[in-house]
């Protein structure tokens, strides 16, 4: 493994380890500013009795929404009107960790490093 993977790897740990204190911290919180959403009152529902991991689930599908917020408003599974509302703060933080963890990933497959 050379020092780019490790790099890459340890800012993808980051990444995810500020989703973690997120889910863990505002989840509640996020949730009710898209109460609206069916997509994100289906994964609560679904991801509830998971505990810490599903809140974690919860919150990754919650970057998801944020970070393509298109594709999800053509198939009619959030309100347009909560993404646009949306706190500036707090979407950076969920799409910047995201879109890290992904290129993170991406990195780590062309490196063949998995």
């Amino acid at each position: 493994m050379n020092l780019v993977a490790v790099g890459f790897f340890f800012l993808g740990m980051a990444a995810l380890l500020v989703l973690v204190f997120v889910a863990v911290r505002y989840l509640d919180e996020i949730e009710e500013l898209l109460s609206k959403s069916v997509y994100v009152s289906g994964n609560k529902k679904l991801y509830a009795p998971a505990g810490v991991i599903g809140k974690i689930m919860r919150i990754c599908t919650i970057s998801t929404v944020l970070t393509m917020p298109g594709v999800f408003a053509r198939r009619r599974l959030v309100d347009v009107d909560q993404l646009r509302d949306f706190p500036n703060s707090i979407k950076r933080v969920l799409v910047g960790a995201w879109c890290t963890m992904f290129i993170s990933s991406m990195v780590f497959l062309f490196l063949g490093s998995f």
